[in-house]
């Protein structure tokens, strides 16, 4: 039995300002409005159910089903009015149309947006999207039986089932990697023509990060400038006693950084086969594909639509090459070992396969929690294994899809490494030129230290390691070595094998 809307609404998660009847109302009045339009007879309508689908950190998710058996979708922003952006929603909605209309990714579905307002001040009493309700499966829930809690998602289907989706998901960036008609680097807008464009480039957390830009090295010399006369009223005015123990770091250590990712711009200019400008969609996981159901039963599971395009930005394909969220390094308890400092980036996986018998390296006087976290450190030795999987699919991928046979792009995931490294190292403000100064260093001493001749810059693809085994540093005299606070006394948590 169907309880009263009333009673639907008490029982649903929510926030505090949202007004649920007050969504329905606009709901309703948007499903009238479209079914008029189609000589539907909507004297009956009504809204029969209202249920919560699920949420993330800046959305609420309701499906609302009608009488007559219409349903869809309403997304309502969790954030506050300060938080919010209607430049970055129109920008998501744009997004999804431009998927949806420009008929280059027939592979990739998305829902249809049908009404949205980017205002507080509506019935619903937040932001709100409705959407297209399309039925499939998403596994960020799944859990492991024997590891409640600590597996999930990618990591806990059955490893045949790892298989299928990580080729699926490798179909779905493939399928995205196909260029876009714009000269631009920035994010989508679309005016009232319908006319698509490229405007200022949106972060996933809705923030405007200017724009557009001619090519990214401007993107780059922006914003690394920009982070920097953010900071310098908030430095003027702090005591050593105020940082935080892993910002310990002098000024003069702050600007070294700085003067080095700003010098090396010139030599992390992206080599021609990577140029092209495509869709990157910066929360790609399986929290946001949904699956067909029927489909999930074979090894070629279909994707179902593709949801969640805040952020989404126009970018060289280098920077666009990121593993999808679920094949990024992620522990849910701490390591009971020293951080290594290759583990701190957020867009680049830690290679665990250097961290050697998970069994022998843990040593813990509960043998219970070390083999905990040794099958956990086993289950990342495997995603090392299966992003090598990930690489290969979808240089396949391209071939098909695109007829896109480039030796030099089917190893993108391979190249671009170091170059996504270098993009969240300098827009990642002081806290990348703290967090990642050993990298910075040693990629600025060991591109200086090259033969005279063998310059990389703008002309050859700059590679390394994933972790440092020694360092080219130690050649380098430094004549504030016997200081009384020498720098490494601060390296928390940071260091290099």
């Amino acid at each position: 039995m169907t309880l009263p809307l009333t009673d639907q609404i008490t029982s649903l998660p929510k926030e505090e300002r949202f007004n649920l009847q007050g969504l329905i109302e606009c709901t309703t009045h948007h499903v009238s409005e479209r079914l008029s339009k189609a000589g539907v007879d909507i004297a009956a309508l009504a809204c029969t159910s209202i249920s919560f689908l699920g949420s993330g950190e800046y959305n609420y998710a309701y499906r609302l089903e009608f009488s007559g058996g219409t349903q869809l979708v309403a997304n309502v922003s969790s954030a506050s009015e300060h938080d919010y952006s209607p430049a970055a929603k129109e920008s998501e909605i744009a997004t999804m149309r431009f998927v949806r209309e420009s008929g280059l990714y027939p592979d990739v579905p998305v829902p249809e947006v049908y009404a949205w307002n980017t205002t507080f001040e509506n019935p619903a009493g937040a932001p709100y999207v409705l959407m297209e309700f399309i039925k499939g499966k998403a596994f960020n829930l799944v859990v492991r039986d024997d590891d409640p809690g600590l597996l999930s998602g990618l990591r806990a289907v059955p490893e045949s089932q790892q298989v299928a989706l990580v080729k699926a998901m490798a179909r779905l960036k493939a399928s995205l990697s196909k260029p876009v008609p714009f000269t631009e680097i920035g994010s989508l807008v679309v005016d009232s023509s319908g006319t698509f464009s490229v405007g200022p480039l949106m972060a996933i957390y809705g923030v405007s990060l200017g724009g557009p830009y001619k090519s990214i090295e401007d993107f780059w010399r922006a914003s690394h400038e920009q982070r920097l006369l953010e900071k310098i009223p908030n430095f003027c005015a702090r005591t050593e006693e105020s940082f935080q123990p892993s910002e310990r770091f002098t000024p003069h250590d702050l600007m070294d950084r700085y003067q080095k990712l700003s010098a090396l711009i010139p030599y992390f200019k992206i080599p021609e086969p990577y140029t092209p400008l495509v869709l990157h969609h910066p929360d790609l996981a399986l929290r946001n594909i949904f699956f067909d159901e029927e489909s999930l039963l074979s090894d070629d599971p279909k994707v179902a639509c593709v949801i969640d395009w805040s952020g989404a930005q126009i970018l060289p394909l280098m920077l666009a090459s990121c593993f999808p969220l679920d094949m990024m390094t992620a522990f849910t308890n701490p390591i009971p070992l020293k951080e290594p400092a290759e583990q701190a980036w957020d867009n680049v996986p830690y290679d665990w396969t250097y961290f050697g018998d998970p069994d022998k390296r843990i040593v813990r006087e509960d043998k219970s929690p070390s083999d905990a976290v040794a099958k956990q450190i086993r289950c990342e030795i495997r995603l090392f294994y299966l992003r090598g999987l990930f690489g290969a699919h979808y240089g396949q991928q391209i071939v098909k899809l695109h007829q896109d046979s480039d030796l030099a792009r089917a190893t993108v995931y391979l190249d671009a490494r170091y170059y996504l490294k270098f993009h969240e190292a300098i827009t990642g403000g002081t806290r990348g030129w703290i967090v990642h100064h050993h990298w910075i260093s040693e990629t600025y001493w060991r591109l200086r230290m090259m033969p005279t001749g063998n310059s990389a810059s703008g002309e050859r693809l700059v590679v390394g390691p994933d972790v440092y085994r020694s360092t080219i540093e130690l050649t380098v005299v430094d004549l504030g070595l016997f200081e009384d606070t020498p720098e490494e006394t601060y390296m928390i948590g940071m260091t290099v094998e």
